[in-house]
């Protein structure tokens, strides 16, 4: 499997209520990886599109489109919003931990050490990472690890 597909976990974030469909309308192949596509519907209404170039370059992006603003985040560190009726994104400032460190490693080693400790933390939960192999098996079609999305 491409290391790309580990941006579905963004979907099962930014998605708002239950995954209830999954049409994959450009398979994996495992003999001759190229495009993947699929579409995710939630049942909040909220549409998902997944795209991963295998083999082949292509950036690592996530985007996020409301009526209100654009999200990209293209590389995965920046965040530049465009809001409706703009004609350029406006790029948000970065945390310094952030720039100091690997994108997102200081937030995740302070709240590990939260978890280890037993206090209050924001990592994901059990049920959260199962939703996200559960919608990679769906994309990707394999079958021993689907279950209930």
């Amino acid at each position: 499997m491409p290391t790309r597909s580990i941006l579905i976990d963004y979907f099962t974030h930014l998605g708002r209520g239950a995954i209830t469909d999954v049409v994959v309308t450009a398979p994996w192949d495992q003999t001759n990886p190229g495009t993947v596509l699929a579409t995710i519907r939630f049942a909040s209404g909220d549409l998902g599109m997944y795209q991963a170039v295998c083999n082949g370059p292509a950036p690592w992006v996530v985007t996020v489109g409301t009526a209100a603003a654009r999200y990209e985040m293209r590389p995965l560190e920046k965040l530049p919003i465009q809001p409706h009726g703009r004609r350029r994104a406006v790029e948000q400032p970065g945390a310094s931990a952030d720039i100091n460190y690997k994108p997102g490693l200081h937030r995740q080693t302070q709240q590990t050490l939260a978890a280890l400790r037993g206090r209050p933390n924001t990592l994901p939960k059990l049920a959260a990472s199962t939703r996200s192999v559960q919608l990679v098996a769906a994309v990707y079609g394999f079958e021993s690890l689907t279950g209930p999305l």
